[in-house]
């Protein structure tokens, strides 16, 4: 009896492990609006992030999303010629991971690239100090949304950022081109979790 007991607790234990998180921040953006706590800072041009389900709404027909809910998107090509230079950045709320061993940030996401811009997604931590760039996509990534058939999903190690006033903020530039080159594509984020495991 005393033989089936051990492998039984270590497959509990590793099931606990699985699912004992701190969440510090969990968005899936679902209620299509900014949410509490979080910014929408305009950097460039006039227009901030959107929330909702479609994120392409001049390039293709239907809805276009990550996961068939609402996100949060930028949608340079539906705003055109008519603003330039557009640079936005969303910002979660601050969360104290100043005693966390580690600490992970993980997200979906879609960015696609018009490649005679210098066009950016980026996403930063701030340290408590600065912000620290741990991420950034400037070609197409998965690009357009009728064409892909998984996005992307990213998992990036934080913990060396840990902070009583840690943040995260993601952010979309166009790059500021001129005459025709002024605008791009779109980018698109969802079901941003970051997290610590609980020692076990």
């Amino acid at each position: 009896m005393r033989k089936h007991i051990l492998p039984f607790v270590i497959f509990i234990a590793c099931g606990l492990q699985a699912i004992a998180q701190n969440y510090h921040v969990n968005e899936d953006f679902n209620a299509a609006a900014l949410p509490t706590g979080w910014t929408n800072d305009t950097l460039g041009g006039s227009y901030g992030w959107g929330f909702g389900l479609d994120g392409a709404s001049s390039a293709h027909a239907g809805n276009q999303n990550l996961d068939g809910t609402s996100m949060a998107f930028f949608d340079d090509d539906n705003i055109g010629a008519a603003e330039s230079g557009n640079h936005v950045e969303l910002i979660s709320p601050s969360f104290n991971n100043s005693t966390e061993s580690f600490t992970y940030l993980e997200f979906d996401y879609n960015f696609r690239q018009y490649s005679v811009i210098n066009d950016s997604f980026y996403v930063d931590v701030f340290d408590g100090s600065s912000w620290v760039r741990v991420y950034s996509v400037w070609q197409n990534d998965c690009g357009d949304y009728a064409n892909c058939n998984s996005f992307p999903h990213a998992k990036i190690d934080i913990s060396s950022y840990a902070n009583a006033n840690c943040q995260v903020r993601f952010g979309y530039f166009d790059g500021n081109g001129t005459g025709q080159y002024d605008y791009g594509w779109y980018v698109g984020v969802d079901n941003i979790e970051v997290y610590s495991p609980y020692p076990i």
